[in-house]
């Protein structure tokens, strides 16, 4: 029998009916990442026991009431992980269903005491997030910013199609990116991560852009990433339409031609490998133990706890 891997999928925006119908929603499109992904890994994998089946069940968290998975399912192990979404709005607004889902990921979070905490979070031999946590885009913004962290506009403007992302030295090892350093995924944001909340280890990177593009919490728990593995660039050139307004009329048409050009050279079937492997719990730990807390190491930004 198949190992099933189920995930709740927490959806943080009101899909355009045009794309919806066209490409489908925010929970559609992982649904559909993670299927491939699971066909990949199965195909590798002779032991039926070792072979999964993902179920992604969809929340929204932006309509009233918003919906979220209980405590009891989340504690009980009805659920293997929680992603949440990309959306248009900014992490930083103040609006309520955004103030909730930021009580949510804390509440995600063990409560440390005294002996297990250090301005760089928990040491790193203690679970610090009871169920593995994935955020894309908005998702990565929102969990930055509730654990402590800041999302912001950044000053360098938009990031929009397919991306050259490179790998941190800790990004490798932990990514398993053998002899791949960088990573080719789509991005529409104008908002950034200037800093590392505490606890959190840089993995990638497009300096001198956008500083932080993923980052890994030092339990190995939560995984986020500015970039989308889920969104193909049918999509990405159909949110370019949706957001020309907003877009500068140079970077449109940038973002046209590499849309149209690198749709066969993209990463995203491999990082969303990497997202299935973190669910399944068979990534390596974060290299933790290697940081220098000095704040020198080359592969940490300045994180909130340091300034």
């Amino acid at each position: 029998m198949n190992q099933q891997l189920r995930i709740a999928v927490l959806v943080t925006d009101i899909a355009d009916v045009s794309i919806e119908e066209r490409h489908g929603d925010m929970h559609a499109m992982f649904q559909y990442a993670f299927y491939q992904a699971s066909l990949n890994h199965n195909r590798k994998k002779h032991r039926k026991q070792d072979k999964v089946e993902t179920v992604l069940d969809r929340f929204d968290v932006v309509s009233q009431p918003p919906q979220y998975p209980s405590k009891h399912d989340l504690v009980t192990g009805k659920y293997q992980g929680v992603i949440i979404t990309g959306s248009t709005r900014a992490a930083y607004d103040d609006l309520p269903w955004i103030h909730t889902l930021m009580r949510f990921i804390q509440d995600l979070q063990h409560q440390p005491n005294k002996s297990t905490f250090s301005p760089y979070g928990l040491s790193h031999d203690m679970a610090r997030f009871k169920v593995p946590l994935i955020g894309v885009c908005f998702g990565h913004q929102i969990i930055a910013r509730a654990l402590g962290g800041i999302c912001e506009p950044n000053p360098n403007g938009w990031e929009f199609g397919p991306t050259l992302v490179q790998l941190t030295e800790h990004g490798k090892r932990y990514l398993q990116s053998g002899n791949r350093t960088a990573m080719r995924l789509n991005q529409f944001h104008s908002d950034h991560v200037p800093y590392l909340p505490p606890g959190f280890i840089r993995l990638a990177t497009t300096e001198p852009h956008t500083s932080i593009q993923a980052m890994i919490s030092t339990d190995g728990r939560c995984l986020t990433s500015q970039g989308h593995p889920e969104i193909p660039c049918a999509a990405t050139a159909a949110y370019l339409d949706l957001l020309r307004p907003h877009v500068p009329l140079d970077l449109q048409r940038d973002a046209s031609y590499r849309l149209e050009t690198l749709t066969q050279h993209m990463d995203s079937a491999w990082f969303a490998d990497r997202f299935l492997q973190f669910f399944l719990g068979r990534l390596p730990p974060p290299t933790f133990a290697t940081l220098d807390l000095s704040g020198q190491d080359e592969q940490v930004v300045p994180s909130l706890a340091s300034l």
